[in-house]
């Protein structure tokens, strides 16, 4: 089993110890955290992470569009996972994006800040 992230730190059960992730939940904690990394940024890995933290240096016209090729690039090695739509909405000064996913056959929504 895994242990449970939550912005990128452990999470602790009432009894002070790491909380473990249920039964489906590992899929979904490795979507968010291919999402929040910096693509290129774990030199082990250079293709893990996406490129959604450079959205801002675009005009704004045409972050839709790269947001959607930004997650497909981050999720395509990620087995079971379908992209079915990518909505992104400005924020103030950061941008909320709303997944759509199918994850092994489950519809699933994820909400995501950048």
């Amino acid at each position: 089993m895994e242990l449970k992230l939550n912005a990128g730190r452990y999470i602790f059960d009432g009894d002070g110890k790491l909380e473990e992730l249920k039964a489906g939940e590992e899929k979904i904690q490795r979507i968010m955290c291919r999402l929040a990394a910096r693509r290129g940024g774990f030199y082990p890995m250079p293709d893990f992470g996406s490129r959604l933290h450079t959205l801002f240096s675009m005009k704004p016209s045409s972050r839709p569009a790269a947001a959607r090729q930004f997650v497909h690039e981050a999720l395509e090695k990620e087995t079971g996972v379908e992209i079915v739509e990518v909505e992104c909405n400005e924020r103030g000064d950061s941008l909320l994006l709303r997944l759509q996913l199918s994850v092994d056959g489950v519809g699933t929504e994820l909400k995501f800040m950048v």
